[in-house]
């Protein structure tokens, strides 16, 4: 018998037992091997490999088993493997790497092995992470993308928190408000910091917690404490339970046509308060066209009393059926809150029809709904009897033509002024109003061709109405305008007279011209077109909208050190090559001292300024007199270049050509630096190429 009472026969028994569940537990641990998607290597202490499995980088064990592992890396990374390995096998530790092999990348995990209490060898897991190492830079890639393109954006854009708090904003964003940069405006408060009124933010979350997406105006306060209107596309992000997350949204600076929105609209309101005073029939109706209301002058106008128009629907007592549809149409309109001014026939009590212009405005209720409009009536029929009793009171005519705020004038259709007012006397540069009468309205017109087709057309037409044209001031610069002209004719139908009044539009066609021209420049700039073109371009824009000027765009060479010419299109060729290397030092004319300087340098007399001592005589030469300089930076403030107009005369920048200076100066900033990162892209993606060409084969 044998321990524990076992035969020998059981002994045997239990020894082939054991045998055969090694052997299954070895043909597991073989199978496990073969069939993981590690990657799997025994190496031993004097660095070859001991086993493989077959997934190992796609070889057979047989052509690895027995060879260095140092063999499989190149030496950076073999290097590295020894320093791991070493180690493992002096220290016992398990270590965590990541090793390349040619463009595929692992993550490997590398721990010791035991024989008799010594370490005998190292085992390597190693998992494929190259798809997600090129996903991983793809998406960096995309993202850095991304951030590029929100910084070149010329809108602000923007992330908020509910409670007021900026969590993302872009560097226009940070330009547009006034803040020197992005940590300082993420700082701020918005409800106490950026609005006027911090209720207009709280009325703007709710439209968007009902809306979620919407546009509107807003006024938004500046660091400096300056208004800034803006156009706010915004809208609310909610989390997985309907919390609202943040705000984001594009703002976009609409403060120079609120500027013009503004004007315009004083201008309306003086022309309805003139009506007013005129004693001008009113008539209120609700949303069915009931009337609710009429003055005096409304039943003097229609010849009913106001018992008989109370309670009547307008247009089937007052209009003709096919003007019915018509009306109903306006209705419609002020249901939509919206004002408008028309004309139509009305019909009197007699049955007589008369003429009549209708200012109508809805009329709202304390929750801010629509319930009716008002109308304010002029008898259109009567003009001609109103201005001949204007004409017998000149006083009363007096009262009104010099107190208007509008340029009105009475002329000869030969030009001779018989009248105007103050207003036209600024508005045209006179330095009085006896000078301006004795001044040709000629002399107001770019081509006599104009003004005898403007005479043309009144004497067809007897009156025009919103008629848009340029005229000339007295110090010859020219001027947008729209006026409304009415023609005084005699008995014969000959044209004796010309009155009208004139309203200076210039700002707004000036604002106009600039945004379309920054969406030109912007276009092009997408379009990949060259940046020599794109400079060229914007130097020619900028001329058509300043006429006069000579503009260049100088770009900062390699060495940082001087000048070259990028653009100079009007410049004669001989004065834009003798520019080509002008140092980039104070007093180095107008160019390159803003280029130091890194500020406009204002130049309005090239013969007398210091700055230009080294090339006065050059300018002198070409005729040039004048010369203002904007430098343009890169967003990481570098210098870039300069912007720069040229005059054949002394003088000033005015408001307009700062503003030209400077959208002119930040697009050629955009598209320099555009054109670097183009460069910079393409000859990144050459070095890829040359690389990926020249790795040996694996």
């Amino acid at each position: 018998m044998h321990a524990k009472g076992k035969t020998k026969d059981e002994l045997l028994d239990e020894i082939q037992q054991l045998r055969s569940t090694i052997a299954t537990l070895k043909e597991a641990r073989e199978a496990f091997l073969q069939s993981t998607r590690d990657e799997i290597l025994v190496i031993r202490s004097d660095y070859t490999i001991q086993f493989a499995n077959r997934h190992f980088r796609g070889l057979r064990p047989e052509k690895i088993v027995g060879r260095s592992c140092f063999e499989l890396l190149d030496q950076h990374e073999a290097q590295k493997f020894k320093e791991i390995l070493s180690s493992v096998f002096s220290d016992a530790t398990v270590c965590e790497c990541e090793l390349s092999f040619g463009e595929q990348v692992y993550a490997a995990r590398v721990s010791p092995i035991r024989e008799n209490g010594q370490v005998a060898s190292a085992l390597v897991v190693a998992r494929d992470l190259t798809d997600f190492k090129q996903t991983e830079r793809a998406l960096r890639e995309s993202e850095a993308r991304y951030r590029d393109l929100l910084e070149r954006v010329p809108d602000g854009i923007y992330r908020s928190t509910p409670e007021g708090k900026f969590l993302m904003v872009n560097s226009a964003l940070v330009r547009m408000l006034g803040y020197e940069t992005h940590e300082e405006l993420l700082k701020i408060d918005i409800p106490s910091e950026l609005y006027f009124d911090p209720e207009e933010r709280k009325e703007a979350q709710d439209r968007l917690t009902h809306q979620q997406q919407q546009s509107h105006i807003i006024r938004l306060r500046r660091k400096d404490g300056s208004t800034l209107w803006v156009e706010d596309h915004g809208r609310l992000e909610y989390d997985n339970q309907g919390k609202p997350l943040y705000f984001e949204g594009v703002l976009r600076d609409v403060t120079a046509s609120r500027k013009v929105e503004v004007e315009l609209k004083k201008s309306e309101q003086r022309y309805r308060m003139l009506i007013q005073r005129m004693h001008e029939g009113l008539m209120q109706v609700d949303n069915d066209d009931v009337i609710q209301f009429v003055n005096d002058r409304f039943c003097e106008l229609t010849g009913y009393s106001r018992e008989e128009l109370l309670g009547q629907v307008a247009h089937q007592l007052l209009l003709r059926d096919e003007d019915h549809e018509f009306l109903k149409s306006k209705i419609r309109q002020r249901l939509q809150r919206k004002h408008d001014e028309y004309e139509l026939r009305m019909r009197k009590k007699s049955g007589e029809f008369i003429w009549v212009h209708t200012s109508g405005t809805p009329i709202f209720d304390e929750r801010g709904e629509v319930v009716g409009s008002l109308g304010i009536h002029t008898d259109i029929t009567q003009r001609k009897r109103m201005e001949e009793a204007l004409q017998k009171s000149q006083e009363r005519y007096r009262s009104f033509f010099d107190g208007d705020l509008s340029a009105d004038f009475v002329s000869t259709p030969d030009g001779r002024l018989l009248d105007c007012n103050q207003a036209f006397v600024e508005m045209f540069g006179f330095s009085s109003k006896e000078e301006a009468l004795n001044t040709n309205a000629k002399l107001l017109y770019p081509e006599e061709s104009s003004r005898l087709e403007y005479i043309k057309l009144l004497q067809q037409q007897r009156e025009i109405h919103n008629y848009e044209r340029e005229l000339v001031k007295l110090d010859g610069s020219r001027i947008h305008v729209v006026s409304n002209i009415k023609g005084i004719f005699n008995e014969q139908d000959e044209l004796v007279e010309i009155r009208g009044y004139i309203f200076d539009i210039t700002e707004k066609k000036q604002a106009e011209a600039l945004s379309s021209a920054q969406k030109q420049i912007l276009e092009l700039i997408a379009g990949d077109v060259s940046l020599s073109v794109v400079l060229d371009t914007l130097c020619l824009t900028i001329e058509k909208n300043a006429p006069g000027s000579l503009c260049s765009i100088m770009l900062v060479d390699e060495s940082g050190q001087s000048l070259r010419c990028g653009a100079a299109p009007s410049l004669p060729k001989a004065y834009a090559a003798a520019l080509e290397g002008i140092l980039v030092a104070d007093n180095a004319g107008s160019c390159g001292t803003a280029a130091f300087l890194g500020k406009q340098v204002v130049v309005t007399n090239v013969e007398s300024d210091p700055r230009w001592e080294n090339y006065r005589e050059l300018a002198r030469t070409y005729g040039i007199r004048a010369c203002w300089s904007t430098p343009f930076f890169s967003k990481s403030g570098k210098v870039l270049g300069t912007f720069a107009i040229s005059h054949k005369t002394p003088c000033s920048p005015s408001a307009f050509h700062e503003e030209l200076m400077k959208t002119a100066s930040h697009l050629a900033g955009i598209a320099v630096e555009h054109a670097h990162s183009e460069e910079a892209l393409r000859r990144s993606e050459q070095r890829f190429r040359d690389l990926f060409d020249n790795a040996p084969d694996m």
